[in-house]
């Protein structure tokens, strides 16, 4: 493809795959601290969350977004 196209070449399509994946990753971003802030408010004020606590989110937030 290089040879053909040249380095320009090698991002064809590139621009459309982030149209589609920031917006989701921003949402997914948004509800992660949502669920972060709404069901951890007391873990956050006195220590950082540990992994559970993040597992948890992260899983949520995905099955959100």
């Amino acid at each position: 493809m290089y040879k053909n196209e040249g380095m320009k070449g090698l991002f064809k399509g590139n621009f459309i795959n982030c149209v589609g994946g920031v917006p989701f990753n921003a949402f997914e971003f948004y509800f992660f601290e949502f669920f972060k802030n709404n069901l951890f408010s007391s873990s956050i004020e006195k220590e950082d969350l540990q992994f559970k606590h993040k597992f948890i989110c992260g899983g949520m937030a995905g099955w959100g977004a």
